[in-house]
């Protein structure tokens, strides 16, 4: 939702590609009217909707997988010109 109103005569991003596709004859890639409606769309699709959004603000699902980047058994490692598994700050840059 918008933390404050737009100044003057400002639309939204979505408005302006959507009607950018209308005149280009591609309003197959916009089918949804305004923003709210698209959102309310991307919403239900896990479950929710803008108005279930709206009233509470944040909603938490939980966790399908522990490890999101990397493969059960594989092992997690990174190429750092220290050697280490992970650097906090590049060495490389620093003389």
């Amino acid at each position: 939702m918008p933390a404050a109103e737009p100044k003057y005569d400002t639309k939204p991003a979505y408005w302006m590609a959507r009607q950018l596709s209308l005149k280009l004859g591609l309003e197959a890639y916009f089918p949804h009217e305004n923003l709210e409606d698209l959102l309310d769309w991307q919403l239900k699709q896990i479950g929710s909707s803008l108005d279930e959004m709206q009233r509470i603000g944040v909603k938490t699902f939980p966790r399908q997988a522990d490890n999101l980047y990397f493969a059960d058994n594989e092992e997690a490692e990174f190429m750092t010109n220290t050697g280490k598994k992970l650097n906090f700050y590049s060495t490389s840059f620093c003389k």
